[in-house]
């Protein structure tokens, strides 16, 4: 049998605000016959982004470079050698770059899956680098998967890895939605698809088939059984939070902020994601008219504070970057 062309220039890219069901998309579609999907390595964050790559290769040179790839608990995921991946790289007379490295572990790992020619690159980080994504693959498409916004700082205040600070995760939610939606449409255009979380637990079928369509794909029912094959894309490590996608699909796992969220935790999240709720099919509830005097200045406090340091954050980084 012939193997398919992979075209490594025109990528699926899954991105979203974290805790929005990146992992689940990703797990469909690595479902489908023609695409393969990496485990989480966030090059484009951890290298491209920050110029890593010429920054080692100016202080180590090559040999430290391999070291320092080989050495990166991300990059081993998927497992190639990185010596393997510089290898290619000088054969093909090409640079030794960011955008040639990444490209180059990217090819050698779908090479290793028999018949796939698509890559579906997932990394939730990426949503803020869309620009830097638009350079490396001008022809990449975006799936930007959105879910309430509630129900994301609900599930951020939950893990591991995230802040427990419901004023501070939702202004990284609608920091990064209003980010990657004015990036992907403008940058993109036709090539950026949004999916709704809650779409894919009551209609996964159609919104799945919605999706093809999009990408140009046909629709594999096999793609609805992604759970038996999700250990390709999940590490040991991260199965405590990401242990939904092991499972079917849960077509009860939206709202829960309802049940879950205090009433001034609510107000504070829909406050500061009001621009979202107006370009987003979420409706606000009524706990701004519920809650007393006192309650709403007590969050409009936090909200100012955790604003004020938000913003300085950003702002400062964006003068280190330059």
């Amino acid at each position: 049998m012939v193997k398919n062309t992979i075209d490594i220039e025109a990528p699926f890219m899954i991105v979203g605000v974290s805790r929005s069901g990146t992992t689940l998309l990703q797990a469909i579609l690595n479902a489908h016959s023609q695409i393969c999907s990496p485990p989480e390595s966030h090059f484009i964050h951890n290298y491209i982004a920050k110029e890593k790559i010429n920054r080692i290769l100016r202080k180590k040179g090559s040999n430290g470079l391999i070291k320092e790839l080989n050495s990166d608990k991300d990059l081993q995921r998927l497992g190639i050698e990185a010596e393997e991946v510089i290898e290619e790289i000088k054969k093909s007379n090409n640079e030794i770059s960011c955008e040639n490295v990444f490209k180059q572990y990217l090819t050698k790992y779908i090479t290793q899956k028999e018949d796939k020619s698509i890559v579906a690159e997932k990394d939730p980080l990426n949503i803020i680098y869309l620009n830097v994504i638009k350079e490396i693959f001008s022809h990449a498409h975006i799936v930007h998967i959105i879910r309430d916004p509630r129900d994301v700082v609900l599930s951020l205040n939950k893990v591991d890895f995230s802040s427990d600070f419901t004023t501070l995760n939702a202004l990284k939610y609608k920091n990064r939605l209003m980010k990657g939606k004015k990036s992907g449409e403008m940058l993109f255009g036709e090539n950026y698809t949004e999916v709704y979380y809650e779409d894919l637990l009551i209609k996964p079928e159609k919104t799945v088939k919605n999706l093809c369509d999009d990408l140009h794909i046909p629709f594999e029912k096999q793609m609805l059984e992604y759970y038996s094959e999700s250990d390709d894309i999940v590490m040991d490590e991260e199965k405590e939070w990401k242990k939904n996608v092991n499972k079917p699909i849960n077509n009860k796992n939206f709202e829960k902020w309802k049940d879950q969220l205090t009433d001034p935790e609510i107000y504070i999240i829909e406050k500061i994601c009001k621009k979202c709720f107006k370009v987003l099919p979420y409706t606000p509830s009524d706990k701004k008219e519920q809650l007393n005097t006192l309650n709403k200045i007590k969050c409009d406090i936090s909200i100012f504070i955790f604003s004020l340091f938000f913003n300085l954050k950003q702002l400062l980084k964006r003068v280190l970057k330059k």
